[in-house]
């Protein structure tokens, strides 16, 4: 009865204790007062969080560094908790952190965090920062290279990737193949890591595997877009040209071109290759996924025209000459003479009506002379067996141009469809 009595007391003067410190940080501003109840009620259980917690933040306000270090070189050995130990080690090294004289005893306390916990992210950020400030690379490497190994074992491609670089930064100028393993074992926990690719092959020399440069300028080159892919892509057609493989440097520069289009170079030296092997399907596909990026009208549409004419002189395609020249004739509508290379090629194609449509609106645009536009148009609706359109066009013509020889165009259209109605 009497220990429980005097352990009630005991939680009473705590209680009262702690509600007297408080109110003394707080609403009073003693802070002074505050220090001394929350040191009695220290005495009495050094390890109670509601003490020294509060106890840090009055020793801070007070800016009093001699009895903040104290408390937490006195509270460290008291508290179970490895949360609240290494809280008390960084709150130490944070106050000792601009005294160079304390250095190595900063580094101690962190080093001493770390080991509890690893994993604990601010211990290491603070320790990487005097590591770095103190220009001790060799301590950093040691310490990003834990924390690296780490990251691997626990899958982390972000961390890894981000630790993996600066770890290879570090050792690159004086040990640039520990830097190497670095960046390798870092690309196989993040493949996809661009910046890890390039640093690789950064760090890479003339002397290394040039098997390797090519694979990694590949994985980095589907990476990549604009100015950047057309260099890698180059580059990597060079050194598969180097290396004899003639099929992977075109490759090479196919992905290079889909990657960045507007590439004069890539697309020259695809054109080259398409040309030496006559491979017209492949130059017709170049050239026109080129022509129809052209924001320039007239030169779109004389650049769709050349590629028509590859499909109607060397490839013998008709429907596709016509689909070109129909496009070409969007962006050059009153070139009479497209008109008319357009009309023969769809007519080529078996596509008579459409050839009329696209006549038809050259003269509600008055592309050319309207009398010449409607023999054209006569010529491809006799064609399609419309001889009475064709007749109504001459008709039309013959009233606009009087002469023999429009008139002697109508005499044969009305023969045809006599003779064709004949019985």
């Amino acid at each position: 009865v009497g220990l429980r009595r005097e352990a009630h007391l005991h939680r009473a003067e705590q209680e009262l204790g702690l509600e007297v410190a408080s109110m003394a940080a707080g609403p009073l501003g003693d802070l002074p007062l505050a220090a001394e109840v929350y040191e009695s009620l220290r005495q009495r259980d050094p390890a109670e969080r509601r003490v020294w917690e509060p106890l840090l933040d009055v020793y801070r306000v007070l800016g009093d560094r001699g009895r903040l270090e104290r408390l937490i070189d006195e509270t460290v050995g008291h508290v179970f908790e490895t949360g609240d130990r290494n809280r008390l080690r960084l709150e130490r090294a944070r106050i000792l952190a601009d005294d160079p004289a304390r250095l190595e005893d900063v580094i101690l306390a962190l080093r001493d965090a770390l080991d509890e916990d690893p994993d604990d992210g601010e211990a290491t950020r603070m320790l990487a920062d005097l590591y770095e400030r103190d220009r001790r690379d060799e301590d950093l490497a040691a310490l990003l290279h834990r924390q690296f190994e780490r990251a691997k074992d626990a899958g982390d491609a972000r961390a890894a990737a981000a630790l993996g670089l600066r770890v290879a930064a570090l050792l690159a100028p004086t040990r640039r193949g520990d830097a190497l393993d670095a960046l390798r074992s870092a690309l196989d926990i993040a493949p996809e890591s661009a910046e890890l690719l390039r640093r690789l092959l950064e760090t890479l020399n003339a002397d290394d595997d040039p098997y390797e440069r090519a694979a990694l300028t590949e994985r980095l080159l589907a990476r990549e877009t604009g100015p950047a892919a057309a260099a890698l892509a180059l580059d990597l057609a060079r050194m598969q040209g180097d290396l004899g493989d003639d099929e992977a440097a075109e490759r090479a520069l196919t992905r290079g071109h889909a990657a960045a289009p507007d590439d004069a170079r890539l697309r020259e030296q695809l054109e080259a290759r398409y040309l030496a092997r006559e491979d017209f399907d492949a130059l017709a596909r170049l050239r026109e996924a080129t022509a129809l990026r052209v924001a320039d009208g007239a030169a779109r549409g004389r650049a769709l025209r050349e590629v028509a004419a590859i499909h109607r002189d060397r490839l013998g395609r008709p429907a596709e000459t016509a689909r070109l020249l129909v496009l070409a004739r969007e962006a050059l509508p009153r070139d009479a003479a497209l008109l008319r290379e357009c009309v023969d090629a769809l007519v080529d194609a078996g596509q008579a009506d459409a050839a009329a449509r696209e006549v038809s609106a050259a003269l509600d645009a008055g592309v050319d002379d309207a009398s010449k536009l409607l023999r054209l148009r006569a010529t491809v609706r006799a064609g399609a067996r419309d001889l009475a359109g064709a007749v109504a066009d001459l008709e039309a013509a013959l009233a606009r141009t009087p002469d023999a020889t429009v008139a002697a165009e109508l005499v044969a259209a009305l023969d045809a469809a006599r003779s064709r109605s004949s019985g």
